[in-house]
């Protein structure tokens, strides 16, 4: 097949990965602020809240997975690589609805930030091999 054709298609596998890294990206600062919240006090509401903005985090990996899984096919035709993968999900522990205290909201925002940090990590990856796509369409 055309290696141009190849490429194209990469980039667009590529655009779509980091579409919706933002979408979990965003998902994650929304779990994160709202787990800062629960941490001083929010209350019940707040950790309810909190618990609906990881599952939507969750959510949004799922799309990050297969997007990246996209990735991998369309890189592979060219002999390319991503070596980050996406993250686990975010957990919603049952401690924090059984036992809804400020250690366990602790260890729920230390989870968030490990996650967020790791597609961070993903996202700046991509990114560096869109560019490297992006030269060699200019040159093709």
């Amino acid at each position: 097949m055309d290696r141009k054709k190849e490429l194209l298609e990469a980039k667009v596998a590529l655009e779509n990965a980091l579409e919706d890294i933002e979408h979990a990206l965003s998902s994650m600062n929304s779990a994160k602020n709202w787990g800062l919240f629960d941490i001083i006090g929010g209350g019940a509401i707040s950790s309810l809240v909190k618990r609906s903005k990881i599952k939507e985090s969750n959510n949004a990996m799922k799309d990050v997975e297969k997007s990246l899984r996209n990735v991998q096919k369309e890189l592979s035709d060219l002999d390319m690589t991503v070596v980050s993968e996406a993250t686990d999900s975010l957990s919603v522990n049952m401690l924090d609805i059984v036992f809804d205290n400020t250690l366990v909201d602790i260890f729920i925002q230390s989870d968030i930030n490990k996650s967020k940090k790791q597609i961070q990590t993903l996202k700046s990856e991509l990114e560096m091999v869109l560019n490297k796509i992006n030269e060699e369409i200019a040159l093709a």
